[in-house]
């Protein structure tokens, strides 16, 4: 089961995104196990954002898959290059 979050024309430099929040609230309550984007710019285009936003899904048991780029924190070396132990 899957359900698509997208923020529409608003950019991906802003955390303040309605879809965005909907995906952590969702996440809180472990609606989902993992989060794949195509591309990791499409979920942020801050790093800091990004790692922030890495490891809150993280702390919730939820995993982070870009399709496109090699950046998954299911495998025990994409928690290290997220720098989760």
């Amino acid at each position: 089961m899957f359900k698509i979050y997208q923020d529409a024309g608003i950019s991906g430099y802003s955390t303040e995104r309605p879809a965005l929040k909907e995906l952590l609230k969702d996440a809180e309550q472990k609606k989902f196990d993992l989060v794949l984007v195509h591309k990791i710019d499409r979920f942020s285009r801050n790093l800091k954002d990004l790692l922030t936003l890495v490891d809150e899904l993280s702390s919730y048991g939820i995993g982070f898959k870009s399709a496109t780029e090699p950046f998954d924190t299911t495998t025990s070396a994409g928690k290290q290059v997220a720098g989760q132990t």
